[in-house]
């Protein structure tokens, strides 16, 4: 299993089952199988796989490194997130050198976008709030069927919301079947979110987590901003004392 920090994000499709290995870069990964290969500090899972499979015996083919460069450049939103390192740019060189084509890839997996999936992010958009440097918005199933977009995430909008300035921690809000929402938030660099995730039942990164909630879009949204805004007023309780020490 790959890329997986908890057994809940595989929706029970094991039954039960023992899992042999797990390979996973989360910070929050519940180390649940019998074999557990963690490193929180790659770029992503993919970049794991890259440097171990020659050495494991498995060529990386150019159809294994255009798919191993897609996970990457998703996984740091192109090499954006803090974890990025020359270690990382050094496996995409690599992995270019093997067949993948970044610029193209990078379109594909980072810029592109369908009409319905733009049209999507117009309805959280005008929901879109601020309190400080805290920005949140969210999407319902009603703007999913308005919008004609067939997907059940957020059509990749966290990472546009993230990208406000000046910001702390961004937190969308997405409306799903059975009374469960989908929570994202994005923070700047020096924060982590990661334990407010974990709080909720999800998990992630330090700069980006997610959880899903069981519970109605209005509940969740409160009860989650409000969650956010305790980790703020603490963590500028640390930086404060540690500015007068």
């Amino acid at each position: 299993m790959v890329d997986c920090s908890d057994l809940k994000r595989t929706g029970g499709v094991l039954q039960d089952k023992p899992v042999g290995i797990v390979i996973d870069h989360h910070i929050t990964n519940e180390q649940f199988a019998e074999l557990n290969l963690i490193e929180p500090s790659s770029v992503a899972t993919c970049a794991i796989l890259a440097q171990k499979l020659p050495a494991w015996g498995y060529p990386i083919t150019p159809d294994v490194a255009r798919a191993l460069m897609t996970g990457i450049l998703s996984d740091s939103i192109g090499f954006r997130t803090s974890n990025t390192t020359s270690t990382s740019l050094r496996i995409a060189a690599d992995l270019m050198d093997l067949g993948a084509n970044i610029s193209d890839l990078y379109n594909k997996a980072l810029i592109n976008r369908s009409f319905a999936a733009t049209n999507y992010w117009g309805y959280a958009l005008t929901r879109l709030q601020h309190e400080d440097n805290l920005v949140w918005t969210s999407l319902t199933l009603q703007d999913r069927a308005n919008s004609g977009y067939t997907g059940n995430d957020d059509a990749d909008l966290t990472n546009i919301i993230s990208s406000i300035d000046p910001l702390d921690i961004a937190v969308l809000f997405v409306e799903q079947k059975a009374n469960l929402t989908k929570v994202s938030w994005r923070a700047r660099y020096g924060l982590d979110i990661s334990g407010l995730a974990t709080s909720f039942g999800g998990g992630g990164h330090p700069a980006a987590a997610g959880a899903e909630i069981a519970g109605s879009l209005d509940v969740v949204q409160k009860l989650v901003l409000e969650a956010t805004r305790n980790y703020l007023d603490t963590t500028k309780v640390i930086d404060n004392n540690e500015g007068n020490s």
